[in-house]
């Protein structure tokens, strides 16, 4: 498969770049590799149905995120 680089679509319009661009990502959203399993979303729903009952338990992501990173333990 030939490799494409930024300068490779220079010569095209900003119109014709940005076609390129929505058909592109539509390849990706067709791609069903992307879709959650049946236990995916059954793990997702019992997470949730926990959030639910405890809205207070836990970490908003920009928390976790910052407790990873700095190598910190809830």
């Amino acid at each position: 498969m030939k490799k494409f680089t930024a300068e490779d679509f220079r010569s095209l319009s900003a119109l014709e770049r940005i076609k390129l661009a929505q058909d592109i990502l539509e390849t990706i959203v067709e791609d069903d590799s992307s879709e959650l399993s049946l236990e995916e979303m059954q793990l997702v729903k019992e997470r949730y149905a926990d959030y639910e009952k405890n809205p207070g338990v836990g970490v908003s992501f920009d928390e976790a995120k910052a407790m990873i990173l700095s190598g910190k333990r809830p």
